[in-house]
C-alpha cells in the first residue's frame, strides 16, 4: 500500500477485484499482490488448505516452496495453529518469547511474524502469512486488522471459487450420467415395445429378456455409482475403515458385469493369491474405483478376448511418478470425507485390471488421469466424458495409495495400490504425508 493511500479504499478495492475472480490461481495471485502491499512484508504467503487440513495451493513471495508434498519454508508450526485455533497467530515484540520457540522465527532472524485464517464453506479453507525481520510493533496493530478485513474478502472469493469447482464438476457427473443412461434406456422402450405390438417366439423372449437384463444392470451400475459419489460429496462418511477381501471384491465385481461381458462377446480372469492378506480401507470407495476401471477394460476390449483381474502383493505405493502425480486443481472430489495415510511398514496390495484392445493415444496417456481426458470415440455405443480415470485417481488417493497405466499393443494395464493398513496420525498442513504418533486403525 502506498504512502497516504487510504487503507478502507484499498481493501473495498481488493474486495471488488477478489470478487469476479473464479479461477483459484487468478485469485492466489492477486491476493498476494495485496497482502504484500498492506503489509509491507519481506515474505508472504498464500495457502488453501483441503478438507484435511493440508496444503494443496499456495502463491508465495520470496519463499521457495517445492510444491504439495514439500514442507514449507517458513513456520508450519504457526500454519498449523492458525488452522486448528481458527485465531490469528501476531509476533511483533522482539522480546517475546514466542521468537525463540518457533526454529523458522530463530532461523530467519525474524521480528515480525502475522498469520490470519481465511474461512470459506464453513471451515478454515486457507491462511494469510507475512514475516519481516524488521521490527514493526508501532504498526502491528494496525497491519493485523488490516490483512483482518483482507482475510474475510479473501474468504468470500475463495468459496465462490471452491463452490464453482465443485459446481462444474458436479455437472459433469450429471452430464454423463444422463448420456449414459440414453442407451440402455433406448434398449428397454425399444425391447418393450416389440413385445408390447408383436407375437415373439419363445427363443425370442428370452433373447429380449436377455437383452432388458443387461440394460438395466447398466442403468443399476450408472445410478448406484453417481449415488455413492453424491453422498461421498455431500460430506456423507462411508463407515470407518475395515477388512476388505480383494481376491473376493474382484471376483465379485467380475461376476455383476459378467451379463455385460457376454454381451460384447469378453470373458473375465480372476488371480488372486490364497494367502492375500485383507487390507482395512473403505470399500465404498474401492467399489467405486473398480467400478469405474472395469467398465473402462469392457468398453475398450477387443471382441473375443479376456479382461483380466489381478492382485499381488508389493513393497511400496507404486512408481515414483505415480506416487508424487498431484490431483490438480479440478480435483474436488473425496475431500469432505477421510482420507487414508498408509503405514508404510506394513506393505501394499497392487490390484491390476487388465484388457487386449487398441493402445491409448499417446496425446491421451499423457493426461490420463486429468479430467476430461479422451479421444473423442465412441466404443460399443458409449462415449466417454474423460471422468472416469480422474474419479478413479482422486478415489485411489483418498484410500492412501497410487494409480498408474500401462498400454501398447497388449492393450491397457491399470495399476493400482492400496495399503494394507492405515495409520491415524497428524498431518502437516504443508504435507500430505504423515508425522507424529501412530496407531492401528
Amino acid at each position: 500500500m502506498t504512502a497516504g493511500s487510504d487503507p478502507t479504499q484499498a481493501l473495498l478495492d481488493a474486495a471488488l477485484l477478489f470478487g469476479s475472480t473464479r479461477d483459484l490461481q487468478r485469485l492466489s495471485e492477486l491476493v498476494l499482490q495485496r497482502l504484500v502491499s498492506l503489509v509491507g512484508a519481506e515474505r508472504a504467503l498464500f495457502g488453501v488448505f483441503n478438507y484435511q487440513g493440508e496444503i494443496e495451493h499456495a502463491e508465495t513471495h520470496n519463499i521457495a516452496w517445492g510444491g504439495v508434498g514439500s514442507p514449507l519454508p517458513i513456520s508450519n508450526r504457526t500454519i498449523d495453529e492458525v488452522r486448528r485455533s481458527q485465531e490469528i497467530r501476531h509476533v511483533a515484540d522482539v522480546a517475546n518469547a514466542d521468537l525463540n520457540v518457533h526454529e523458522s522465527i530463530r532461523l530467519h532472524n525474524l521480528r515480525f511474524v502475522l498469520a490470519v485464517p481465511v474461512r470459506a464453506c464453513d471451515r478454515v479453507a486457507g491462511v494469510l502469512y507475512a514475516d519481516s525481520s524488521l521490527p514493526a510493533p508501532e504498526v502491528a496493530e494496525r497491519q493485523t486488522q488490516l490483512v483482518r478485513g483482507l482475510a474475510m474478502y479473501v474468504g468470500l472469493a475463495l468459496e465462490n471459487v471452491l463452490l464453482l469447482q465443485e459446481q462444474r464438476m458436479r455437472a459433469a457427473m450429471l452430464d454423463q450420467l444422463v448420456h449414459d443412461l440414453r442407451t440402455p434406456l433406448q434398449v428397454v422402450s425399444t425391447n418393450a415395445q416389440w413385445l408390447y405390438e408383436g407375437e415373439a417366439s419363445e427363443a425370442e423372449l428370452r433373447e429380449t429378456a436377455r437383452d432388458l437384463q443387461i440394460s438395466s444392470l447398466k442403468m443399476k451400475r450408472m445410478i448406484d455409482v453417481t449415488r455413492r459419489l453424491s453422498l461421498l460429496e455431500g460430506g456423507a462418511v462411508d463407515g470407518r475403515p475395515a477388512a476388505v477381501d480383494v481376491a473376493e471384491t474382484l471376483v465379485t465385481h467380475a461376476r455383476v458385469q459378467r451379463l455385460v461381458a457376454r454381451e460384447y462377446h469378453l470373458a473375465f480372469e480372476v488371480d488372486a493369491p490364497d494367502a492375500l492378506p485383507p487390507v482395512i480401507t473403505y470399500a465404498d470407495r474401492l467399489d467405486l474405483v473398480l467400478d469405474n476401471l472395469v467398465f473402462n477394460a469392457l468398453k475398450h476390449a477387443r471382441t473375443g478376448t479376456t479382461i483380466r483381474l489381478s492382485a499381488r502383493m508389493r513393497r511400496d505405493a507404486g512408481p515414483a511418478e505415480a506416487v508424487q502425480r498431484p490431483l490438480g486443481e479440478g480435483a474436488v472430489l473425496f475431500q469432505k470425507v477421510p482420507a487414508v495415510v498408509a503405514d508404510a511398514t506394513k506393505g501394499w496390495v497392487e490390484v491390476t485390471v487388465a484388457n487386449e484392445g487398441a493402445a491409448i493415444a499417446p496425446e491421451v496417456f499423457a493426461r490420463l488421469f486429468q479430467p476430461g481426458a479422451h479421444d473423442g470415440e465412441t466404443r460399443r455405443g458409449e462415449a466417454s466424458s474423460g471422468l472416469g480415470l480422474s474419479i478413479v485417481h482422486q478415489g485411489v488417493h483418498s484410500l492412501g495409495g497410487a494409480v498408474w497405466a500401462e498400454t501398447g499393443s497388449f492393450g491397457t494395464r491399470m495399476f493400482f495400490s492400496l495399503p494394507l493398513l492405515p495409520k491415524t496420525t497428524t498431518l502437516r498442513p504443508s504435507s500430505r504425508f504423515p508425522t507424529g504418533a501412530v496407531r492401528g486403525a
